[in-house]
């Protein structure tokens, strides 16, 4: 089933991928919002419609479902939280153009907001987003500099790929799309009964060893080995989304599988929302990386040495997210694809520390009210003359 949804996306992707060169070549950038939105309404067609085919609830069963949602306050505080997050990173992007004041405030809210989940969702379900999280995170996005690298013209940059932005855009993009699909094929195929920790460890491992190999071409060592740049980026860029599909696709797996039922839609937002958070720090840390290496290019001519140490970000890209393989055995449960992880009926919260916190906290009050009831009747006066009697024999 995730096979065939994700297909169905990734064929999206393929459409929009092949038009987007041609816009951009054409009226420019800002064309492209301007075409988007049209599809993008097409949405509230089979929503109006109920094409999801989901129930009208009445009001007894929409109060019943209010309630079991309130039984998990911690969910609703999660939501709180992550929405004031998004709005504080959104606006102190909108008021300031710092990369570093950007990375800085995504950092902090974080981890505010990752020990929160850490706190307040059942360990399974929290370490698990936390893996994905980080592991996100440290997958830093450097493409604002590649772009240039790869579409600068031979007075931009004499030895670069001289790529068209068309070929950039939608001529590889198409390309890459095309082999996604395929890499869900051999998922499919061969991958959706492996366990969690096999997959992950095999496919990290080879997409960083594919993503050095990539770096020839920042170094511009492909063209003294004799490897034409359309090529080489073709095989090594195609090799890279097949791979990512073997990394991907499971994760969707699990996170589906640690979704409680009455709250999947809530707690799959929830987690998605976690992910995209990590997205965002992302690419302000690989913005950072790229001011701190001095690679600054803006398609202006003879930036040729804007490049010098573009390959260094790119050594950083490739071995950051293996890196977190460390802790897979802490936070993945080493288990089938297939395999349930919840019970039926589990709740989200139960178990969480912020839980056992509570019930330690409520047995000590407990225990504090017993003995403070028997010092009021007298218990306490009793066992004290007992102990000085037993003292004299």
């Amino acid at each position: 089933l995730m096979t065939f949804v994700w297909g169905g996306i990734t064929l999206g992707n393929l459409l929009a991928t092949a038009s987007v060169g041609f816009i951009i070549e054409h009226w420019g950038p800002s064309a492209v919002y301007a075409v988007i939105a049209i599809p993008a309404a097409f949405v509230l067609a089979p929503t109006c419609l109920n094409w999801l085919e989901e129930d009208r609830l009445s009001p007894e069963q929409a109060a019943e479902h209010r309630s079991r949602l309130w039984q998990q306050k911690e969910l609703v505080v999660l939501v709180m939280l992550t929405g004031a997050g998004t709005l504080v990173l959104v606006g102190v992007g909108l008021l300031q153009e710092s990369v570093w004041v950007n990375f800085g405030v995504g950092a902090v809210i974080s981890v505010v907001i990752v020990s929160a989940f850490l706190l307040l969702l059942r360990p399974i379900i929290s370490l698990m987003n936390c893996f994905f999280f980080i592991q996100t995170c440290c997958a830093m996005d450097i493409s604002g500099a590649s772009f240039y690298f790869f579409t600068d013209d031979a007075i931009e940059y004499p030895q670069g790929p001289h790529f068209s932005k068309m070929f950039f855009a939608s001529g590889l993009g198409v390309c890459v799309a095309l082999l996604n699909l395929l890499g869900m094929w051999i998922y499919n195929k061969f991958m959706k009964n492996w366990r969690y920790h096999g997959l992950f460890i095999f496919a990290n491992l080879l997409l960083c060893i594919i993503s050095l190999f990539a770096l020839l071409v920042y170094a511009r060592l492909n063209v003294v080995l004799g490897m034409p740049d359309t090529f080489f980026v073709l095989g090594t860029w195609g090799a890279v989304g097949i791979v990512n599909m073997w990394m991907w696709l499971p994760g969707v797996v699990l996170l589906s599988h640690l979704c409680p039922s009455g709250v999947e839609a809530t707690m799959y937002a929830l987690l998605a929302g976690c992910h995209n958070l990590g997205l965002s720090v992302a690419s302000y840390a690989g913005a950072c990386l790229l001011q701190w290496l001095g690679v600054s290019p803006r398609g202006e001519p003879n930036e040729t040495h804007q490049f010098d140490n573009l390959w260094v970000a790119g050594l950083v890209q490739a071995v950051m997210p293996v890196l977190t393989l460390v802790l897979l055995p802490w936070m993945i449960p080493d288990a089938r694809q297939t395999d349930a992880l919840l019970e039926t009926g589990t709740s989200a919260v139960e178990g969480s520390p912020w839980q056992r916190l509570r019930a330690y906290m409520g047995s000590g009050k407990e225990g504090g009210d017993l003995a403070a009831d028997r010092r009021h009747r007298g218990y306490g006066a009793v066992d004290v003359c007992g102990a000085a009697k037993s003292s004299a024999v």
